[in-house]
């Protein structure tokens, strides 16, 4: 039995597996589902679904250098591949990095908004205001990502505005390079091939705190659990959550009045086949601020003539309509249409070759006004129980990127909590 264990063997899960692997330590990974990307077929072009690994942090780039090397690890540089389609014209994102592809007249409008801005406003809580203090009505009105006027509805006005900051690159005339993998699903691949010895694939039915194992949802509490001194999860917290099981009903009430205030949207990914030839954009990935259509962001992946267009939608925590067929199918013919109207399809009487979907749950994590207090209590408490949450949705944190997973695997290692007495 293994004293270090880890569950999920997604793209977090993978990382930190091959992390302990390369300083000898022993562990077994957990996991019943896909690890990585999803792997999709539509009508014998193969592509993956899934959300795009984007990077710019040279740890993560050593440690899978030194972990899956070349030819797998290859990178693109996406600077003129991200784009922002605003009023009908694509602009570079960031915007606020990419200031001279603006006419000097632009660039002066967006720079005196700036620097004129009402700094009073920046310690607002109320989002709208908080993000005229800190970067002008220019950018307020038009390019600030994820969220713009459109999107802030009365709901926003409830989200603490210190945990939207780092989402916004702030203005510069320094290009930051931003990078993609661009075999992803190999990469993945490569990191399981890496670990697969310790790889263990189980439904796990429940978590038992107290003393510290871990049971198959098939199985009876008779001796065949895992015991472990130290548990790395990387499933999503809510998920993760309902595995939990302890004793104490003080801490279990607790848990559970915390645990309810964990709030989030859900995605669709749809995925729709057309020629290359219809698409009338040059970029790999495209953001749509104004919030005009059905989607918010737009992926291209253009194989053999074809082009796989995934779209991510965004729909509430509760709602169960995405999984009737009819309206999924009303929704594959409203991305199309808003494809066609945003003029990435060219073709406005072309109807797409296949369509494919893919929920991903949660995916948005929502930050009110419980949010802060509530999951630094429950990362606390977790910890105090060996559990140690790696990855975004594990620790419940909506700025964290990939890189964040090798980087919370090497502040793990130099704390000791891997180290343990084998006698």
């Amino acid at each position: 039995m293994s004293k270090i264990l880890i569950l999920g063997a997604g793209p977090s899960g993978l990382i930190i597996a091959n992390y302990l692997k390369q300083r000898d330590y022993d562990f077994k990974i957990v996991s019943s589902g896909n690890h990585g990307f999803i792997p999709e077929d539509m009508n014998g072009i193969k592509f993956s679904l899934g959300q795009r690994t984007l990077f710019d942090n040279e740890e993560l780039y050593g440690f899978l250098c030194s972990t899956v090397g070349d030819p797998i690890l290859q990178m693109q540089n996406l600077n003129e591949k991200i784009g922002v389609l605003y009023k009908g014209k694509e602009y570079n994102y960031p915007i606020q990095n990419n200031l001279e592809k603006f006419r000097l007249f632009e660039q002066m409008k967006i720079l005196f908004s700036y620097y004129c801005r009402n700094r009073k406003l920046s310690i607002s809580k109320i989002y709208a205001n908080w993000v005229r203090g800190n970067y002008g009505n220019w950018l307020a009105d038009n390019i600030i990502l994820p969220h713009t006027n459109k999107t802030l509805k009365e709901d926003l006005f409830t989200i603490y505005s210190s945990y939207y900051g780092k989402k916004v690159v702030k203005l510069s005339r320094k290009k930051k390079f931003v990078r993609e993998f661009i075999y992803p699903q190999e990469i993945m691949e490569c990191l399981f091939n890496n670990i697969k010895e310790h790889f263990i694939e189980k439904h796990i039915g429940m978590i038992h705190l107290d003393n510290r194992f871990i049971v198959d949802e098939d199985e009876t509490l008779n001796g065949n659990e895992w015991k472990y001194d130290v548990l790395i999860n990387t499933i999503a917290l809510p998920k993760f959550l309902e595995l939990i099981h302890t004793t104490s009903k003080e801490y279990t009430d607790m848990l559970s009045v915390a645990k309810d205030t964990l709030r989030w949207n859900n995605m669709l990914i749809v995925a729709l086949l057309v020629p290359t030839d219809f698409i009338s954009t040059h970029r790999s990935i495209v953001y749509f601020p104004e919030r005009d259509y059905l989607f918010s962001k737009v992926y291209f992946q253009r194989l053999n003539g074809y082009t796989v267009i995934t779209c991510e939608v965004s729909y509430r925590e509760n709602d169960k309509r995405v999984k009737n067929k009819a309206f999924l199918n009303k929704i594959y013919e409203i991305v199309e249409s808003d494809l066609k109207k945003s003029g990435l399809i060219i073709n406005n009487d072309f109807i797409s070759y296949f369509r494919k979907s893919h929920l991903i749950q949660p995916s948005y994590i929502i930050c009110d006004k419980d949010y802060e207090c509530n999951n630094i209590f429950i990362q606390h408490y977790l910890q105090h129980h060996g559990i140690y949450n790696v990855g975004r949705f594990a620790e419940w944190k909506p700025n964290l990127r990939v890189e964040d997973s090798v980087i919370r695997a090497r502040k793990l290692v130099e704390k000791g909590i891997f180290e343990y007495d084998t006698d």
